[in-house]
């Protein structure tokens, strides 16, 4: 058994660790390009490469969805134009499409594994973050579908689990696992601030935790009782209730 203070301090990690859709607001460095010189701007390819294979083995939890990822300013004022991706390593340079909202599907390239190349951005590093962005279709903007965010922690995890400090890591196993414990807090960001969140099932109805300054939801990933095909529905604030956005 796990005692309260081995709790606490998984618990303090976990939000840490599961706050990987969430970053601060940093001043922008001045945009400059990248060079030949390898300056790793997201995580590895090879680490990036767990998140393909993870969407792979748990596929069935979005089936109709395919995997995109997204790349979010750290800064509100780091404009997304212009912005360009390469596979690199020293044996080759291999262009991926930004899309002009971030999103970018990475393919899946046996040599890149073998010449463990990076990904590259054509800006300075630190002026980008990165998730996973799995969207079944038919579901509307101002909802989300249970079983792509339970993906999306999937991929989530795959990626970011070799950085993880080891005694959190086993934590989160004896926990249950990062994306399947209800003691661990698994937030994500919504597309505006909130009032309230709601999961909605046929006839049943539920409101679940959002964060103080209403700006992350926090649906239950773990309970099985509620299907993937369940949605979570946002119930915006009032556009005079919403304070500057600082993430």
């Amino acid at each position: 058994m796990i005692s309260k203070t081995v709790l606490a301090s998984c618990l303090s990690l976990a939000t840490m660790h599961a706050h990987c859709f969430a970053y601060a607001l940093e001043d922008a460095p001045a945009k400059v390009e990248i060079s030949s010189t390898r300056d790793p701007e997201l995580k590895s390819y090879r680490q990036m490469y767990k998140g393909l294979e993870a969407f792979d083995q748990y596929r069935q939890l979005a089936p109709a969805a395919m995997l995109k990822f997204t790349l979010l300013p750290v800064d509100a004022n780091t404009s997304l134009n212009d912005l360009t991706m390469r596979i690199a390593s020293e044996q080759s340079s291999i262009p991926v499409a930004v899309g002009a909202d971030g999103r970018f599907v990475l393919p899946k390239i046996a040599s890149a594994l073998n010449e463990n190349a990076d990904l590259l951005l054509n800006r300075k590093k630190g002026l980008f973050r990165w998730r996973p962005d799995i969207r079944s279709e038919g579901v509307p903007s101002d909802k989300r579908r249970l079983g792509d965010l339970r993906l999306e922690c999937a991929i989530w995890w795959a990626v970011e689990y070799e950085d993880t400090p080891y005694d959190t890591r086993t934590l989160f196993r004896l926990l249950g696992g990062a994306c399947h414990s209800s003691f661990i807090v698994i937030s994500f960001w919504s597309p505006r601030r909130l009032s309230a969140a709601y999961l909605i099932n046929k006839d049943r109805r539920e409101k679940i935790q959002i964060s103080k300054n209403g700006l992350q939801f926090v649906p239950p990933l773990y309970n099985k009782d509620w299907s993937d095909d369940t949605l979570v529905e946002f119930e915006f604030a009032a556009p005079s209730e919403e304070p500057a956005l600082s993430k």
